[in-house]
């Protein structure tokens, strides 16, 4: 068992350990923002206004496998070769366009680097803070065991003061009492 002193020192490096953790979380949340706003201001406003020349290229890919596995008939064969045409035009305009669909996704690659970042620094704090927890009860039970502890209000009443004064029974031959019989007699003779 340890002492009281040296568990509120540890509670001590542990709760400025969590901050320093928060401080870091705060941090990488807030580049974590930034990443996402950029990531938004380089994406095209509309959806087909800067084609994306990966996502053009694995079309065609995906046109020519198709052409080369599967027997078409020579019209539908045709029709997909204009399609994969049409396509590398639109591949080789996409070129231009690609550094900024390049700097996007290098943009995301560091937002999941940053997520997995947050990630295990949640992780931990979760054990900073499960070490607070346990720290901060062995001090509780520690302080509990060398002080008795106050007596609680229901404690306090269960044991009546002496200056309260029990109420004494009433005489029978008091002159105001009446019993419940006394007055239904009283009723019937009016």
């Amino acid at each position: 068992m340890t002492d009281i002193t040296e568990l509120k020192r540890q509670l001590e490096e542990k709760t400025k350990l969590k901050t320093e953790v928060l401080k870091e979380l705060k941090a990488i949340g807030l580049e974590i923002k930034n990443l996402d706003k950029a990531i938004a201001q380089k994406l095209p406003k509309e959806k087909n206004q800067i084609p994306n020349p990966e996502i053009i290229k694995k079309k065609i890919e995906k046109i020519e496998f198709y052409i080369s596995t599967a027997a078409y008939t020579p019209s539908k064969e045709k029709e997909m070769i204009r399609k994969i045409e049409e396509l590398k035009k639109e591949y080789e305009q996409s070129l231009k366009n690609s550094d900024i669909w390049n700097e996007i996704n290098q943009l995301k690659t560091k937002l999941k680097e940053k997520l997995n970042q947050r990630k295990e620094i949640r992780k931990k704090l979760r054990q900073i803070l499960d070490e607070l927890n346990r720290i901060y009860k062995e001090i509780i039970e520690l302080s509990s065991k060398k002080t008795p502890q106050p007596k609680s209000k229901k404690q306090k009443q269960a044991y009546p003061q002496k200056d309260i004064k029990k109420p004494q029974p009433k005489k029978e031959t008091e002159e105001y009492s009446l019993t419940l019989e006394d007055i239904i007699k009283m009723n019937q003779k009016e």
